[in-house]
């Protein structure tokens, strides 16, 4: 087996609009009014004869359903033709190799959110709560 392929994906973020009412003391979050954010697909493939792995990213917006089979395909071929990161030289387990691709899924998942939502996740990193 020359080469394996690892995927991560991401959870979307969800957008509400909220209301608080205070004659009751509870806050009401309408249904209709939930919204998702992109969602993205990473793919890690670790050639062994090269010794290299290479990550590609596919993004699905919120306006198309989120299918596995197409995310994988898309982040597949970008790892292969224009990887967004890349190591060279990988002697490690295949085990590090699985450690890897979550250590650099989160950091290019957290690096996407504060790109394009810096002041929900500036909002996050300022009041932090357990998680969900």
């Amino acid at each position: 087996m020359s080469k394996v392929v690892k995927f991560y994906y991401t959870r979307p973020l969800s957008f509400l609009e909220v209301a608080i009412v205070p004659i009751r003391e509870t806050v009401a979050v309408p249904q209709q009014k939930t919204r998702m954010s992109e969602r993205y697909t990473i793919a890690a493939i670790y050639d062994e004869e090269a010794k290299t792995i290479k990550f590609g990213l596919a993004t699905c917006v919120p306006a198309d359903p989120f299918v596995k089979k197409i995310g994988r395909e898309i982040a597949e071929k970008r790892a292969e033709t224009e990887p967004f990161f890349e190591v060279k030289d990988f002697d490690g387990t295949f085990a590090d190799f699985r450690r890897l691709v979550i250590e650099v899924g989160t950091n290019k998942e957290e690096e996407l959110l504060y790109r394009k939502y810096n002041r929900y996740m500036q909002a996050a990193d300022e009041n932090p709560r357990s998680s969900i």
